[in-house]
Order: C-alpha cells, then sequence, then structure tokens
C-alpha cells in the first residue's frame, strides 16, 4: 500500500492531476479515492474535480496538486 502511495504522490508532483482510470492504466491501481484521502491526511494539499467522459457519460474525478 505504501508504495501504491508513494507512487501517487511522485506522479502528482510530477505531472500535477491524475484521474482513476490513469492510476489503473499507469499503476494497477483501483482504489485512488482511498490513496487520495491518505495523502491529504499526511498534508498533501490535493484538490478534485468531477469530469464527465463524453462518450460514455460516466463520471469521475480528476485530482490534482493545489
Amino acid at each position: 500500500m505504501l508504495a501504491q502511495r508513494e507512487q501517487i504522490k511522485k506522479y502528482l508532483l510530477t505531472h500535477k492531476k491524475i484521474s482513476t482510470w490513469e492510476a489503473i492504466q499507469k499503476f494497477r491501481i483501483t482504489r485512488l479515492g482511498a490513496h487520495i484521502y491518505e495523502l491529504r491526511k499526511r498534508g498533501m494539499n490535493i484538490g478534485a474535480q468531477r469530469k464527465r467522459n463524453s462518450k460514455t457519460g460516466t463520471w469521475y474525478n480528476e485530482y490534482f496538486t493545489l
């Protein structure tokens, strides 16, 4: 778990944003929201924006550093 959280943290610091689908594709992480919650608890300033996939109509969150 810790290694996954560190991967997400490093990715956010480098790329400034990550979506659930990116986390699944790049790191095989399916519980991105839980990791974001823990990173926030540890002091990382992370915002979220709810987006809609134009092709499927499904909603997802994109997390970004502030």
